[in-house]
């Protein structure tokens, strides 16, 4: 019987390498980065086209090769940075496999000119598919250019699998910022389709930070910094104020490598345990060194898993020195022993406005049909729907009774313009007091109880708003009803690489719902115009980095543009509303949530109210 097993060819052995190394061009531009940092590059300059599909190049000023060097980097597992097995437990570079080169000549057609410094002429070879095609002396400068052009060109089905470049450039992005960040001694640029998108000069780590991730995280940084036998850490945290509601600007660096680790994470948001609102993320860079005999970096070939010999030890050293930076900068929150108890406080708020409703009503005449102002009280026309859905709520108070007559003599009153979410056309608001006027009752916390005939309804005040807010949007945008409100003085906002990449592809869209931006360079834009309903907002570049930040998140919702833009416009809008509201306002937010077409549920799927009855709650009381 023939024999079976065979040695593979070496472009074979290469192709399936790279496919651990190489998965995307992001991969790539990790790989060289990382070489030009280990030959002691102080400029580096990223070029790529096509999101890097079709061209990648990375130009250093670093040492340079001799010809036989330049030659062998593009042999599998050959490599300067280790001689030996133990060296793999005293890494000081950030490669060491001996593999990347070789994995990219395999599935790329690559082109390298490396001159060594003090040397009059370089080399230039050609590689294309692991088969050297040329090599011939050249003039260069100092250092080492590699061109990788056509990535996947000889397996198409990988090349198909590669996502649109939007997407493949935002990878690149990732790559590049995680190592310029990790590098702030070291000029880095990068230029993509012939625009540039990086000019950072040598500076600082704060200084780097504020260059990568924008602007606006000049005041929210905070330094921190411990040092013992067995590690140091330091690096900078942010304020809980500017969390955000996506991953993305948290950094983990080992000895200047940057690593991916749950564990550690964990630590860092026990520091900041009562600080930040459930699923909110803070911006951290932090950066641990510790003897490298101490980890293990050869886990994976992306290189950015790591084991630690004692990992329990990193964790409490982590949790205590985040915790500690915070408490230093009055972030921490503290006890006051006078403050008078929250409960007496609401309690005494109660009983006053409960005075006051009753004492207004007093000097009400009963069938009067105006409100305190004088002017007389028209009701705005509701729609068939809003009619139906507010019959249906009624049917859950049908029966109720009524311990105070005085209340069923309420009348409607216009609520205060100073409320936000009730400052729409008279035509589009609906009636005050079409619902069973009820007592109702604030407790706190953005909650409100609303009596049933055999029970009650727990509403959340937030979550109510967005629902309420997200139906008006999406009915103005379907229906294109927009007002656009126009500045008397153009406001100009700064956004990090990455929100300004996705707010310069939805401006058209944007345009259409009545925003005006105009961009004046890569990362600012000047806002001349807004929708009416968003005007007076300030701050404009936390809630437009709000809309996007929403925005993406229900990218993966399968939601048309409007209900997308119209569900982030209403969770955002839903924050700036006031914390506690009066009753009439309470009872025109209830009728307004039962008059929406879905009102249990917000538009990112949380409850905005919960229904109990008594018999629940005396098997309750029983068990």
């Amino acid at each position: 019987m023939a024999d079976l097993i065979r040695l593979l060819p070496d472009h074979i052995a290469n192709q399936i390498a790279a496919g651990e190394v190489v998965q995307r061009p992001a991969s790539v531009v990790k790989e060289l980065m990382e070489n030009a940092i280990d030959a002691g590059a102080q400029n580096i300059r990223l070029i790529i086209n096509d999101a890097g599909k079709t061209l990648i190049q990375l130009v250093d000023d670093g040492i340079g090769m001799s010809e036989t060097d330049a030659r062998m980097s593009f042999e599998r597992h050959a490599t300067s940075k280790i001689q030996k097995a133990e060296d793999l437990f005293n890494l000081h570079t950030m490669g060491f496999r001996g593999e990347a080169l070789a994995s990219i000549a395999a599935v790329a057609q690559v082109e390298m000119r490396t001159k060594k410094r003090g040397e009059e002429l370089g080399v230039r070879l050609q590689v294309e598919g692991s088969e050297l095609l040329s090599q011939e002396p050249c003039q260069a400068a100092a250092g080492t250019s590699i061109s990788v052009k056509n990535l996947f060109y000889n397996i198409p089905a990988r090349r198909n699998f590669l996502k649109s470049d939007k997407v493949e450039f935002k990878h690149v992005l990732d790559e590049f910022q995680q190592i310029a960040i990790a590098h702030p001694d070291i000029f880095f640029s990068l230029h993509h389709n012939g625009q540039k998108q990086f000019h950072l000069p040598a500076s600082n780590l704060k200084q780097r930070i504020i260059q990568v991730l924008g602007k606006k995280y000049a005041q929210a940084l905070i330094p921190i910094s411990e040092e013992t036998d067995i590690i140091k850490i330091w690096g900078y945290v942010g304020k809980p104020d500017f969390a955000r509601k996506m991953r993305g600007d948290q950094y983990f660096y080992v000895n200047q490598r940057y690593i991916k680790s749950n564990y550690l994470q964990h630590a860092l948001f026990q520091a900041y345990e009562d600080l930040l609102p459930q699923k909110m993320y803070p911006i951290y860079v932090v950066f641990f060194e510790l003897d490298p005999a101490k980890i293990d970096v050869n886990v994976h070939p992306s290189k950015q898993e790591i084991k630690f010999e004692d990992e329990r030890l990193i964790y409490n050293y982590l949790r205590v020195c985040t915790r500690h930076a915070l408490a230093q900068h009055h972030v921490t929150p503290s006890i006051d022993f006078e403050q008078e108890s929250s409960i007496s406080k609401q309690l005494e708020r109660e009983r006053m406005e409960k005075q006051q409703l009753f004492s207004n009503t007093k000097t009400s005449s009963p069938k009067s049909t105006t409100s305190g102002g004088g002017g007389g009280y028209r009701p705005p026309q509701k729609t068939e729907q809003e009619r139906n859905n507010l019959a249906h709520w009624e049917k859950l108070y049908a029966d109720l009774q009524d311990e105070e007559e005085e209340e069923q003599q309420l009348l409607p009153s216009k609520l205060s313009k100073q409320t936000p979410l009730f400052e729409q056309e008279e035509e589009e608001t609906l009636q005050m007091g079409q619902g069973p006027k009820q007592e109702l009752f604030y407790l706190g916390q953005g909650y409100m109880i609303s009596p049933l005939r055999a029970g009650y309804l727990l509403i959340h005040q937030q979550t109510a708003l967005e629902r309420i807010l997200y139906d008006d949007y999406l009915q103005r945008l379907e229906h294109k009803r927009l007002v656009q409100q126009h500045s008397l003085f153009p406001i100009s906002v700064s956004l990090n690489l990455r929100d300004a990449k996705l707010l310069q592809e939805l401006l058209p869209q944007l345009k259409s719902l009545g925003f005006e931006l105009v961009p004046m360079g890569e990362t600012t834009f000047v806002i001349s115009s807004v929708p009416a309903y968003l005007e007076q907002l300030g701050e404009e570049d936390g809630w437009l980095e709000e809309i996007l930040e929403q925005y993406q998140l229900g990218q993966s919702l399968s939601l048309s543009f409007e209900q997308n833009m119209a569900r982030a416009m209403a969770m955002r809008m839903a924050k700036q509303q006031p914390k506690r509201l009066s009753p009439l306002e309470m009872q025109a937010l209830i009728d307004r949530l039962f008059a929406c077409e879905n009102p249990e549920r917000s538009p990112r799927g949380r409850r905005c109210f919960i229904r109990y009855n008594f018999e629940e709650l005396d098997r309750r009381f029983e068990s």
